[in-house]
This record gives structure tokens, C-alpha cells and sequence, in this order.
């Protein structure tokens, strides 16, 4: 008589964790995928800013050597190159931070 006034037996299951391509269709895991877009954007803005540097460096370097036949039109274009890829660059940090923070 004693054991029918003890409440059923409790059994606990173990969660379903997905794995392989079922893990980027779950809520709590499908956010990796935006944390990778952050870490790619933020690798490219590194490039291009170094690329920005090494622009802006020749265009000085293009400058203040002595070559054999100057054409300002070079010069010119050198630096329209630097401009546009300091742009670049700013804006590829800006994409990177604002995929992070949002």
C-alpha cells in the first residue's frame, strides 16, 4: 500500500544537440554565420588599408625622386589613387564594425 502513494518515476532526456549542417538551422547556433561576415570584413579592411599606405607612399616617393621624364598627369592620378583607396578602406572598417555591434 505504501508504494502507491509514491508519484511516478521521473526520467529525463537529454537535449537534441544538432550537428553537422543541422547546427546553422537552430536559432542559438545560426548566429555564427554573421560573427564570420564581421571576421572577413575585418581582414579585407586590413588589406586594403595596407594597400591605402603603400599608395600613398609611392605617390610621395613619386614626388620627391628625381625620374627621368616627369609627367604630372601621373602624379595625378597617384593621388586620386590614394584618395579612393583610403575610402576604401574606411569604409570596409565601418561595414566590419557596424556587422559587429548590430
Amino acid at each position: 500500500m505504501a508504494s502507491k502513494d509514491l508519484p511516478p518515476p521521473v526520467t529525463h532526456t537529454e537535449p537534441d544537440i544538432p550537428s553537422g549542417a543541422k547546427i546553422f538551422r537552430t536559432v542559438p547556433y545560426a548566429f555564427i554565420l554573421p560573427e564570420l561576415d564581421s571576421l572577413y570584413h575585418g581582414a579585407t579592411a586590413i588589406f586594403y588599408m595596407s594597400a591605402a599606405v603603400l599608395q600613398a607612399n609611392a605617390t610621395i616617393r613619386s614626388e620627391t625622386e628625381v625620374l627621368v621624364q616627369y609627367i604630372p598627369r601621373y602624379y595625378q592620378i597617384n593621388v586620386a589613387a590614394s584618395f579612393f583607396a583610403f575610402i576604401t578602406a574606411l569604409l570596409y572598417i565601418l561595414h566590419a564594425f557596424s556587422i559587429y555591434y548590430h
